[in-house]
């Protein structure tokens, strides 16, 4: 793939003008902790914070899975995106104006073809407000509105609008501004025919719900028939900008009340959203369906931890609700459901009780994850018949193995046992039978992630020679003046790990021509992520006691040279096992002599000082 050409000077601009800290704070609650700042990993799944970024050096790295570098790597990672767009988005941010024909022809043209769908769907919904709004063809969804109870600044803020009863009304109208049915297709706003020779519009005779992303930018719809037509409800397809199981409905206008508020509502449906906000409860979202995604929880976990669920209460709701929750305690959310009475969703409720109502009794009541699913375990079976007793209690023993509080474990189980009367110890025997088996399969899990995310994993040999190169590295970067004591006990090609030995060589050059060596800028001008990311990494290793760099500085010299050595010795040992058979013996003296020597030169690096 094609590498960008924006000049060095302009990405360097650009990078200096942004605050890392600021860019991240857009998708992680991060919290300072000494120098640095610290949050929820948002690449992987983790209960304790292991994602520090650094203001001071303007660079991030996470402990746990390994992801690190600068502010465009970062974005790159959390977008999904190529250097070229995350440059152009950091760009925008900044305030700073790319010069025109600045990427490589392969980033030329995705990033075209992702900001023409951006203004096409822009278009569409611009469209489909404005027939909502200004046309005789928008009345029906306009009555249907009014009888909803929604008034029209909150349509207008939720930017709703009505595709009319047509097969071709806003294909005619996107061909009149040269906009073609291969870019309306590409954007899920046509159909092509069943004879595949012509197009025809995807939403007709809807109510259009338009769906943006965090940014608030509009990538894809939904639509409410207006009739008896099937299906109810139809969902732009996934397209290049559009991927419902990344999206939240109204999130983009929901963030700042779920920080505000402490927790995040999720909702099944559009009009329970735009209900709720309607009402002012705005700290509501909505899934667009039955199937949150493990994605969409991770959003929900990165803007606070705590997140009410109130799905209808129909049987679709309730088996869409225990799935849901098991996503989120996946994503580490504090769960609570929020259950509605039979025949109700939350627009219907807030409507018919008020958002007081909703608040106090719905909300207010909102039971903890373990206790909802006790409470719907219970409701599979007579508790008064042994053999669904004993059933109850083998499905409750799932859910209490999981609780990892052993004081919350206590108290579920306790109350569980007076509940049924038990006696005997039968329970809590079982229970710990079920826990070690979720610790094994837990550790088992564990170990299995360390080693593939992280570069060293346990139970491997480590050549205690590249741990003192990686040591190194680390302590020249905590503090650079430590590469005047390093001046000329060392050089780059004295490394075995050659990514250590070239990085140690730059920092010396620098070092040696008088250049101020500005740490966070050497980690940033790396345009290899994998190189950026070790570089992060290494500089938020734990800092030494600058009265101790020094000894340290020396014990890593020494095991470098005592490993060299060693690999030196090996290597002659293996010639004289390959000529011994050939009777060559001045050759052989001659290896041995050499042997001899690097075996005395390795004692003076053990036991004194020294260096050939």
């Amino acid at each position: 793939m094609m590498t960008a050409l924006i000049p060095e000077e302009t990405i360097e601009e650009i990078r200096r003008s942004l605050n890392i800290v600021n860019v991240v704070s857009e998708y992680v609650v991060l919290k300072r902790t000494g120098r640095n700042y610290v949050g929820l990993c948002p690449f992987h799944q983790e209960k304790t914070p292991s994602f520090m970024v650094s203001h001071e050096k303007q660079i991030y790295h996470c402990f746990g899975c390994g992801q690190g570098g600068n502010v465009i790597s970062f974005l790159m990672e959390i977008e999904k995106t190529t250097f070229p767009e995350a440059v152009k988005i950091l760009a925008e941010k900044a305030g700073i104006r790319l010069p025109e024909k600045t990427l490589s022809f392969a980033g030329q043209e995705q990033t075209k073809e992702k900001d023409i769908l951006f203004k096409v769907v822009k278009l569409a919904a611009a469209y489909y407000e404005y027939v909502l709004f200004n046309s005789s063809a928008g009345m029906q969804a306009l009555n249907y509105l009014k009888s909803r109870n929604i008034k029209e600044e909150t349509a207008r803020r939720f930017k709703l609008g009505f595709a009319p009863d047509s097969w071709e009304a806003l294909l005619k109208f996107m061909k009149k501004r040269d906009i073609t049915e291969e870019i309306l297709l590409k954007a899920g706003l046509v159909t092509l025919n069943s004879d595949k020779n012509g197009y025809y519009d995807r939403f007709r005779k809807r109510l259009i719900f338009p769906i943006a992303d965090r940014k608030g930018r509009i990538v894809g719809f939904g639509g409410r028939v207006l009739g008896a037509s099937e299906p109810k409800y139809l969902n732009s397809p996934q397209t290049y900008i559009f991927d419902k199981s990344r999206l939240l409905y109204g999130l983009h206008l929901a963030g700042n009340a779920i920080r505000k508020e402490g927790y995040a509502l999720v909702f099944e449906g559009y009009m329970d959203v735009i209900t709720a906000a309607q009402a002012g409860i705005k700290n509501a979202v909505a899934s667009m369906g039955t199937a949150l995604s493990f994605e969409q929880a991770r959003q929900l976990r990165l803007l606070g931890k705590d997140v009410v669920i109130s799905y209808d209460p129909d049987t679709a709701g309730q088996v869409a609700t225990l799935r849901g929750l098991k996503i989120l305690k996946k994503a580490g959310c504090n769960v609570k459901v929020a259950e509605l009475p039979e025949g109700m969703d939350p627009d219907a409720y807030i409507k018919n009780k008020g958002p007081e109502n909703f608040k106090k009794e719905i909300i207010g009541a909102s039971l903890p994850l373990v206790e909802y699913q006790l409470k719907k375990i219970k409701e599979n079976y007579n508790l008064q018949k042994a053999q669904d007793k004993a059933s109850f209690l083998r499905d409750s023993l799932e859910v209490l193995s999981e609780i990892e509080d052993i004081l919350e474990r206590e108290s579920y189980t306790r109350k569980i046992e007076e509940e049924l009367e038990l006696t005997g110890g039968a329970l809590r025997q079982e229970l710990k039978k079920a826990r070690r088996r979720k610790i094994a399969t837990d550790n088992t899990n564990n170990l299995a992630e360390k080693g593939k995310n992280r570069s060293i994993s346990a139970g491997f040999f480590i050549d205690p020679g590249e741990v003192a190169e990686r040591k190194l590295i680390s302590l020249v970067l905590a503090n650079p003046l430590l590469l005047g004591y390093l001046k000329g006990k060392l050089k780059g090609e004295d490394f075995n790990n050659s990514v250590y030995g070239a990085l140690f060589s730059e920092l010396l050059y620098l070092f040696e021509n008088g250049k101020h060596i500005d740490i966070g800028a050497f980690i940033n001008s790396k345009r290899d992520n994998k190189v950026q990311s070790l570089l992060a990494e290494l500089y938020f290793e734990e800092e030494e006691e600058e009265e101790l760099q020094k000894k340290i500085v020396e014990d890593c010299i020494k095991k470098i040279f005592i490993t060299n050595i060693g690999n030196k010795k090996k290597n002659i040992e293996a010639q004289m096992q390959e000529i011994e058979s050939k009777k060559e013996n001045q050759e052989i003296n001659s290896l041995l002599q050499e042997w001899q020597r690097l075996r005395k030169l390795e004692d003076l690096f053990r036991f004194g000082e020294g260096r050939d």
